[in-house]
């Protein structure tokens, strides 16, 4: 398995990209003439072979971003944004359409910011209680 970062556990952080899946992409474009087209929004990429380099090209460059990035230590206080990253993707669209009934929070900033800070509150509000309820099952 080639592997592009290795896992950084010693920190409690886990970040690794598996290519077994592009081995096979890989295998069913040049063995049996498997066609990619890339659509975006605006354009469309019809050439098969940059519909499959571009989104490989643009991941990698995206993980080297963040292991930069990660390295350097600036977006350490985004932690806790990435510890519930799932239940704010889950929630913020429900928080949303609860706060646009209140036509004073009927602005997008206003909804966008409340929507993803009551989901981290209620997440975290949430992972605590489990913790103090049973404390023998939880990690951390």
């Amino acid at each position: 398995m080639l592997s592009v970062l290795q896992p950084v556990e010693e920190q409690g952080i886990l970040c690794h990209c598996d290519f077994d899946y592009l081995r096979y992409l890989a295998i069913c474009r040049f063995e049996w003439g498997l066609n990619f087209v890339l659509y975006l929004k605006t354009h469309t990429i019809k050439t098969p072979y940059m519909a499959f380099y571009v989104p490989l090209m643009v991941a990698l460059a995206l993980c080297i971003m963040a292991e930069a990035l990660y390295k350097k230590g600036w977006l350490n206080w985004l932690r806790p944004l990435s510890w519930y990253a799932v239940p704010i993707l889950y929630m913020h669209q429900a928080v949303i359409d609860v706060l646009a009934m209140v036509p004073a929070l009927n602005h997008t900033l206003i909804l966008w910011l409340l929507g993803v800070i009551i989901s981290l509150l209620i997440a975290a509000g949430w992972h605590h209680l489990v913790k103090l309820v049973f404390p023998k099952l939880t990690r951390n």
